[in-house]
């Protein structure tokens, strides 16, 4: 019967209004439910009662993440991500609470960093991942993280190059496009908005109207809604829906999308779309490299051409990726076994 070969834990930032970590979420429990056997997955989450209706999930507040670890068995296993929770940009207190949490973990049940992305780390986080317990196995969502894992000590035996889990959400085809998309983000040093001063001039040349989306509905929603009252009516605000389907139906519909947001773009490409990346971080940087994408600093010059690579090779650049990210499940799971 299901869930008589034990639980699958997973602690991620499920519950925080984010819908990137929504869709890392969403595409996680499906490869869990299509090939994880007869495990029952439960999600660690910020908002349990979100998370239960929005994926049909059993949840677990983490205010008492230190009560279920007591519940552990051999039997489970724990999975550390997805996303990009090996760093020390938010704080250092993050990191250390992602890496006890799996240390502990550790004790009682099979342990695996899941899709899992590492970076930016100062020269003391670099210092506290090099010293916590390695995983039974680590999948890295890019080389980069891959080869910081490396570097921290994870043996190369445990290391699978692995991709985001959004990836394994279902593709859509891409409509007719009718806009450009924006999804932005307050991000020290960077001038968001003279980069939607230059966004709206190529609009304008180009005879298209923005559409401008929050992802983070708790960090970006005031940041939206500024800059379409300064920019109005040639940007208009779009309110993303919960399901990840029903964001990657609006995407369809974009020509292309100016991304500051890492899972804006990946949504995007499982839309057909390919977009311009803002590299506020080094994430959003390695993932338009794998997927062939401008930067802004690159195209904004030339916006004339169309951005990223034509339909056909996003769709295989997408499949690619989706292919590596299942393959890296595969390996992960043999090893947890």
């Amino acid at each position: 019967m299901p869930g008589a070969a034990g639980r699958v834990v997973l602690l991620g930032y499920a519950g925080a209004q984010n819908l990137g970590d929504e869709a890392i979420l969403a595409g996680s429990l499906d490869l869990i439910r299509t090939f994880g056997d007869d495990f029952t997955p439960l999600v660690v989450s910020l908002d349990p009662a979100d998370t239960e209706r929005r994926h049909q999930v059993e949840a677990w507040p983490r205010t008492r993440f230190g009560a279920l670890l007591k519940t552990l068995g051999a039997g489970d296993r724990f999975l550390l991500g997805g996303g990009g929770l090996l760093q020390d940009s938010t704080s250092l207190g993050s990191l250390g609470y992602y890496l006890r949490a799996a240390a502990a973990a550790g004790r009682r049940s099979p342990v695996a960093y899941w899709a899992i992305g590492v970076g930016p780390l100062s020269r003391t986080g670099r210092w506290v991942l090099a010293r916590a317990p390695a995983p039974q196995v680590a999948v890295a969502r890019d080389p980069a993280s891959l080869a910081l894992l490396g570097h921290s000590g994870v043996p190369a035996d445990r290391l699978v190059l692995g991709a985001d889990a959004a990836y394994q959400l279902l593709s859509v085809p891409a409509r007719t496009s009718r806009w450009i998309g924006f999804a932005p983000r307050s991000v020290p040093g960077l001038d968001v908005e003279a980069l939607a001063r230059q966004l709206v001039l190529v609009a304008r040349d180009s005879g298209r109207q923005i559409r401008v989306f929050a992802m983070d509905s708790r960090q970006d929603s005031d940041l939206v809604r500024q800059l379409v009252r300064s920019h109005g009516p040639v940007m208009e605000f779009c309110e993303l829906p919960a399901e990840s389907e029903g964001i990657l139906t609006l995407f369809s519909e974009l020509e292309y999308m100016v991304a500051i947001r890492l899972h804006a773009m990946i949504l995007a490409s499982l839309a057909g779309v390919p977009s311009v990346a803002v590299p506020y971080d080094p994430k959003v940087e390695r993932e338009a490299r794998l997927l062939g994408m401008p930067l802004w600093s690159e195209w904004h010059l030339h916006p004339q051409t169309t951005p990223g690579p034509g339909r056909g090779q996003l769709a295989a650049s997408v499949a690619g990726r989706r292919t590596q990210l299942q393959s890296a499940f595969a390996a992960m799971w043999q090893a947890l076994a």
